[in-house]
């Protein structure tokens, strides 16, 4: 808006378009609603308009014309002092009609050559004032092109060559038997990783993976075991023997695994896997499909875990006390003295379990902290004594295991 009223209400406005400048003006030509059209305002306004013009003539001047605006052939601002008043009907500039504006300055006519005057002449020495030339194109200039073309020749002769070998390549990958491309082996194979079995229910293999990953970053940050993220595994399809420790949560919808999956996890356990079986979760307590679960996979004698056992003391010394989300059911293993089967009520993975923020995702009854404190440090002695067994009892290779512990002399 370039004129308002008091209240903002626009009289005038305007705004650059293109190469030229749009401009409205809000009233009408009567004085029905704005008195604008009858001041002397306006007279003037429409003076500054047209100064916004580009200086194209509409129709040629009528009358004489004083010079008001004159320039040199370079248009920069000149004073001529032959120049004369322009009579109407003049064309083409002279010594007494320089180039420039004439009449008021409101309303200037641009005065320039004439079409007869603007002539393209050559270019010769005397209007070069002296100065030395040089000139192209008097002799023709030959190019030979048989370089050129024969590079080019042997260009393309190399990019044939080259897709032709990658055609045989490609198609002897395509020949070679499936047999031979070898099968890239899982994280698992070159380092420490936690695994785990479907409960059979999404929210809590989902609580389960955040816990193993909980417990994982606290092996990181504490022990000099750096696990992979933790991984679900399926007992019927993988190799259960590239991972030393699985957790399964048990709910009431658990699937019992199949003939060939309990095979597995049998010789998983026979040949020193651990297996933590937790019959608690955020579902509540599942004994008849945890004790269904047991009977398909290690129908075997179990024993309440002792407070001496490696288990207590493998990494902190615990002294009984193995929570999860809850402190007081027991713990039950193998009746044996390395047991690979522990089977428990306790929801672990929910106490281990982190939000995306690192937050604990539950709080822990009745403990609080202090006993999220306490399964961290069992999930710890877990995971060691999956890779290691009762290293403490091994006289013979105490010297090595302290010094691989840092205190001691190898």
């Amino acid at each position: 808006a370039w004129l308002t009223l008091a209240d903002g209400t626009p009289l005038i406005s305007g705004a650059r378009h293109g190469e030229g400048t749009v401009v409205f003006v809000h009233v009408g030509a009567e004085a029905s609603w704005s008195s604008l059209p009858l001041s002397g305002l306006y007279v003037e306004v429409l003076g500054r308009v047209l100064r916004l013009a580009r200086g194209q003539n509409a129709a040629p001047p009528e009358g004489t014309l004083p010079p008001t605006h004159l320039v040199d052939a370079w248009t920069a601002p000149a004073t001529h002092a032959g120049a004369q008043p322009l009579p109407a009907g003049t064309t083409g500039v002279s010594a007494a009609h320089p180039p420039g504006l004439y009449g008021p300055p409101t309303t200037p006519y641009a005065h320039n050559l004439a079409p007869a005057q603007r002539k393209v002449v050559p270019l010769t020495d005397s209007r070069l004032r002296g100065l030395s030339t040089t000139l192209y194109g008097d002799t023709p200039t030959r190019v030979d092109l048989r370089p050129f073309l024969f590079g080019l020749g042997l260009a393309l002769a190399l990019v044939d060559t080259l897709l032709r070998v990658k055609a045989l390549a490609v198609l002897l990958l395509v020949l070679l038997p499936l047999a031979t491309r070898a099968e890239p082996f899982p994280p698992a194979a070159y380092n420490v990783q936690l695994g785990w079995i479907s409960s059979g229910d999404p929210e809590v293999d989902d609580i389960t993976a955040r816990g193993l990953d909980g417990l994982s970053t606290v092996l990181r940050a504490r022990t000099t075991v750096e696990p992979e993220s933790p991984v679900r595994v399926n007992p019927s399809t993988d190799d259960l023997g590239l991972y030393p420790f699985l957790y399964w949560g048990i709910t009431p919808a658990t699937p019992l695994p199949d003939a060939k999956g309990a095979a597995a996890l049998r010789a998983y356990l026979e040949k020193g896997g651990l297996l933590v079986i937790d019959g608690r979760t955020a579902r509540g307590d599942a004994p008849q499909r945890t004790q269904a679960v047991l009977n398909a996979v290690a129908p075997v004698a179990l024993t309440r875990l002792p407070d001496d056992h490696v288990l207590q003391r493998a990494y902190y010394l615990l002294r009984g006390r193995l929570p999860g989300r809850l402190e007081q059911a027991p713990v039950w293993m193998e009746n044996r003295s390395l047991p690979s089967l522990l089977v428990g009520k306790h929801d672990w993975a929910g106490a281990w379990a982190l939000t995306p923020a690192g937050r604990p995702m539950f709080p822990l009854v009745p403990g609080g902290e202090t006993q999220r404190e306490l399964a961290y440090r069992f999930g710890v002695n877990l995971v060691m004594y999956a890779l290691l067994g009762d290293y403490k009892s091994d006289q013979l290779h105490v010297d090595t295991l302290l010094h691989q512990l840092g205190g001691g002399k190898p």
